[in-house]
């Protein structure tokens, strides 16, 4: 039952830093998404390992141990679910640009259009201030 939450939480250390490095994502993009969906494998078995050890093998605080443990494990499992579902419906293009440094504003393409949209509304310079300023 360890080598369940020790082998995954390895993968989980050394893959981790590598989503965020802008390098590995405009150099290697397939490095990038097949790291990126092991890494999600490996959180979900990473939290259903710890709640598993957790429960079997209470230690120090018992109860306090267990919810604690329960409540990372849920967190690290939401986050999973938050991440899978924005790598499903997020804007690709977007992505790309931002990180080849075309869109220095920070906005999405979906919201520069919504920008220009009430720009053309005649509100466009108060919405304007409100998204590039935040």
């Amino acid at each position: 039952m360890t080598l369940f939450h020790s082998v995954p939480g390895f993968l989980f250390m050394t893959l981790g830093p590598l989503q965020f490095m802008s390098s590995i994502r405009k150099r290697w993009i397939h490095l990038h998404r097949m790291s990126g969906r092991i890494y999600l494998g490996v959180c979900t078995l990473v939290a259903i390992g710890a709640i598993s050890i957790g429960f079997a093998f209470p230690i120090w605080g018992w109860t306090l141990n267990q919810w604690g443990t329960l409540g990372y494990s849920l967190l690290l499992l939401f986050f999973v679910f938050k991440a899978y579902r924005h790598i499903r419906v997020s804007n690709w293009v977007a992505q790309a640009d931002r990180d080849e440094g075309k869109r220095k504003d920070g906005l999405t393409s979906i919201e520069r259009e919504e920008v220009a949209t009430h720009r053309r509304l005649g509100h466009g310079q108060f919405l304007e201030r409100l998204w590039i300023h935040r």
